[in-house]
């Protein structure tokens, strides 16, 4: 058998050239989102909106040509039930389409309130980051809640940049001169602090306590278990529309140019597997299996690019069955070329009882996609439901039922003229009263395209 020759050329430059028109819908969908899931409240008796705002705030200060978070409303459609750990941040980042998550738990203690912060990864499940804020009272932690938030998001600014702080102003309007006090009499204790006095004097922390330094250990451990153990697992079904074409005579008997289909598949581990099934036509089906590898851009709006390869069929309707009948001349010819009329009944005897097995196999052309090269790109309408369009080009191997009917005619002849001693004229014209051919791999090469939409649900 022949070694199997390189795609052609102009097959190369146009899979570089559809990598090359990917790269600005890329470089579009690289904003990533953040989402801040609701406070955990459950240890202190109240819950101001400013703890929430504060957080929210500190994401807002993100640079927005990289991130943007998302809406508490658009949040609101996931419902998170609180105390929310680790996977389940994980689980609601992914159901909101975020690649970042925030989640943030107030403790209570007799030496304050604490509020203990985490930042997780949607895209690769493990822990970016986690900070602590701690204060007096409730009153005064949003502003302490605010600094650990950036400090929290340094992990995403380019090498890890503190949040930008608005200047104050230069000078101030003069103060009033306060009024000299009365001399106070000997003996007379000092008077207290104004409140205003009290408030402007700086806080200080106090230390975390132990149940908070327990509950970040705890949440560090299972974030270190968590990347250890990651499963990344994805399943998806879709409703395609695709207009399919390729070169060969297999691609040419299609009735039409547009069927329709489904696609399923699975991801696990970053490996792909799916496969598609469209109706070109009244019994005319292509089927085709792909394993690959991909890279996803964005969230809501998600850009893929993958490589793949995998089996093709191609099926058709069952053609009557065409017997053998020589013409006079055709049986003069031959034996012309010595072969005896006996042994001429004996070989149209031979090829009409298995007519009907070949009209079987003229129906199926197996192939295989070296290399398939696929864009998509998805806008997710709701958490588990998108539209979509994809680009699809393969370089392939195909073989038909005829080829693989001529080559064994072909071999059966060889074996008839090894046996009866015929000579290479004899058996040329044997073959061409039968259709025998020799397969040749170099002519099984060609490419196929598809494009399309598809409305897809992934679980």
């Amino acid at each position: 058998m022949r070694p199997l020759p390189r795609p052609p050329c102009w097959i190369r430059l146009g899979l570089a050239l559809l990598t090359a028109l990917a790269a600005p819908a890329i470089a579009a969908a690289e904003v990533r989102t953040v989402a801040v899931l609701p406070l955990d409240t459950a240890a202190v008796p109240v819950s101001p909106p400013a703890l929430r705002q504060a957080v929210e705030a500190a994401a807002a200060r993100l640079p927005p040509d990289r991130f943007r978070r998302l809406s508490a409303a658009h949040v609101a459609r996931y419902p998170v039930k609180t105390p929310c750990a680790m996977l389940c941040a994980l689980d609601a980042g992914r159901a909101l389409r975020a690649d970042y998550v925030v989640t943030t738990r107030i403790a209570a203690g007799s030496a304050g309130v604490a509020g203990l912060l985490s930042l997780y990864h949607t895209r690769s499940n493990r822990t970016v980051a986690t900070t602590q804020a701690a204060a007096g009272d409730l009153a005064t932690l949003p502003v302490a809640l605010g600094a650990a938030a950036d400090r929290l998001f340094d992990a995403l600014r380019p090498g890890g940049q503190s949040a930008p702080v608005t200047a104050r102003p230069a000078t101030r309007p003069a103060a009033r001169p306060a009024p000299r006090a009365a001399a106070r009499p000997a003996g007379q204790p000092r008077p207290a602090a104004p409140a205003r006095a009290l408030a402007a004097a700086p806080v200080r922390r106090p230390p975390p306590s132990a149940a908070t330094q327990a509950e970040i250990a705890r949440q560090r451990a299972v974030a270190q278990r968590a990347d250890e153990e990651s499963d990344w697992f994805e399943f998806h079904l879709a409703a395609r529309t695709d207009a399919v074409v390729g070169n060969g005579d297999m691609f040419a008997r299609y009735d039409n140019v547009f069927g329709a289909g489904a696609e399923i598949g699975v991801e696990a581990f970053g490996i792909d597997l799916w496969g598609e099934a469209l109706i070109q036509g009244s019994g005319q089906y292509l089927f085709s299996a792909n394993l690959g590898v991909d890279l996803d851009f964005g969230r809501e709006v998600r850009v893929t690019l993958g490589l793949y390869t995998g089996p093709i069929f191609l099926l058709f309707p069952k053609q009557p069955v065409e017997t053998l009948s020589l013409t006079p001349q055709d049986r003069t010819a031959l034996q012309r070329a010595g072969i005896s009329a006996s042994t001429i009944n004996a070989l149209e005897t031979a090829y009409n009882s298995a007519a009907e097995e070949e009209a079987d196999l003229n129906r199926l052309a197996v192939g295989w996609n070296l290399g398939r090269v696929r864009l998509a790109v998805e806008w997710f309408v709701a958490p588990v439901m998108a539209l979509g369009a994809h680009a699809t080009g393969g370089y392939h191997y195909l073989l038909s039922g005829e080829d693989v009917a001529a080559d064994i005619k072909y071999s059966a002849i060889q074996d008839v003229r090894r046996d009866q001693g015929l000579t290479a004229e004899q058996a040329t014209v044997l073959q061409a009263a039968v259709g025998a051919e020799q397969v040749d791999v170099a002519e099984l090469g060609g490419v196929n395209f598809a494009g399309g939409i598809y409305l897809k649900f992934v679980l």
